[in-house]
């Protein structure tokens, strides 16, 4: 409490007295003390008036209700301070009385995850970013269910067209802008895209969000300040044609700029197609697995591995053995939704972490 606050709202001159119970007993002053105030010798007939700090309306975190003893410490009581406070009528006033928290309070920050090429690595990227957020909240802030950010899912069955981007890009981009505005009218604050390919329409992703104050995360700027953060001298990009040749149709062509970025054979280039259509029509199976550790034993010369492809993401993410290449493979839409968790958190905890 803000003494000079106090004194201010109550425009008196005097000293505030504090009410000290006696043998370190607790919960004398409660909000249920309806008509009688304590002197700390008896009980007095006059009303009391309560005065509320602002802080109590605000929001930090659900169930957004506040605890009291009611003056015993045998029971508790869960209450709506706002349904308190219109229940206490004229014997209640709100006003800016105790010192700022130290922190401010987190705040429902709503995120909006675009998929369906395949629909499989919306949920996949979903459950990334509930894992990375449970284990990033600092100790004592995660409360389990309460604690995951608000997601909206938009799959978007039309996007399974930019298989075929440079043929169907501006009726994929119909799709996506949908999807998009959708999301950013039901007021989430951050949109991610879990499709390697679609991201060819960030900017104009970033253009239809921004509007509304909505932040949109680029996947292939996240692989890029990962590849500048971990100095990666060489690597193979795991993708459809699109995606993995760096051309005019790839969101990952500033790779190139990075590092050294060794191309697939047009066959194995061919074979990533040709698997990404087998788990899109299957699932994650064996002879899915089969193929993409046959693709990677024959095809790859490199010893760092991006994936950049949801298709393998998903397989990668099934039941497996451990596999014994020796090499260093780094999931995309996993860094993704670790940038998603870290821009969700610092949105939701401003100065919590």
């Amino acid at each position: 409490m803000d003494e000079q606050k106090i004194k201010a709202h109550l425009n008196i001159n005097g000293d505030v007295a504090w009410i000290v119970p006696e043998h370190g007993e607790s919960g004398q002053v409660n909000p249920f003390t309806l008509a009688f105030g304590y002197d700390g010798k008896g009980i007095r007939s006059e009303p009391v008036l309560q005065i509320f700090d602002r802080a109590v309306l605000e929001s930090y975190g659900l169930p957004e209700t506040m605890m009291s003893s009611a003056g015993s410490q045998l029971f508790a009581i869960e209450f709506r301070p706002q349904e308190l406070i219109k229940a206490l009528g004229f014997l209640a006033e709100v006003a800016d009385i105790a010192i700022p928290p130290s922190s401010a309070p987190p705040r429902r920050i709503g995120i909006g995850i675009v998929t369906g090429n395949s629909p499989d690595s919306g949920a996949l990227l979903w459950r990334t970013v509930n894992d990375k957020v449970r284990r990033k909240l600092a100790e004592g802030l995660f409360l389990g269910d309460l604690s995951y950010p608000p997601v909206t899912v938009s799959s978007t069955p039309g996007l399974g067209l930019s298989m075929e981007l440079d043929l169907r890009h501006e009726q994929v981009w119909e799709h996506l802008k949908e999807a998009v505005t959708d999301l950013r009218r039901s007021g989430v604050k951050l949109i991610a895209l879990a499709c390697h390919t679609n991201h060819y329409f960030t900017d104009r992703i970033r253009q239809v969000a921004s509007d509304y104050d909505v932040k949109f995360i680029s996947m292939p700027n996240v692989v890029e300040d990962w590849v500048r953060a971990q100095s990666i001298k060489d690597l193979t990009l795991i993708g459809i044609h699109s995606v993995a040749n760096l051309g005019q149709w790839s969101a990952y062509r500033g790779l190139s700029k990075l590092t050294n970025v060794h191309p697939l054979s047009k066959n194995g280039l061919n074979r990533i197609q040709n698997l990404a259509y087998l788990v899109k029509l299957n699932g994650p199976t064996k002879q899915g697995r089969d193929r993409w550790q046959a693709i990677l034993k024959e095809e790859v010369k490199t010893q760092h591995v991006v994936i950049a492809l949801t298709e393998i993401s998903i397989l990668l993410a099934s039941p497996r053995r451990k596999g014994a290449s020796g090499r260093i493979i780094t999931d995309a839409l996993e860094l993704y939704g670790e940038a998603i968790a870290d821009a969700y958190l610092k949105l939701a905890h401003p100065s919590g972490l």
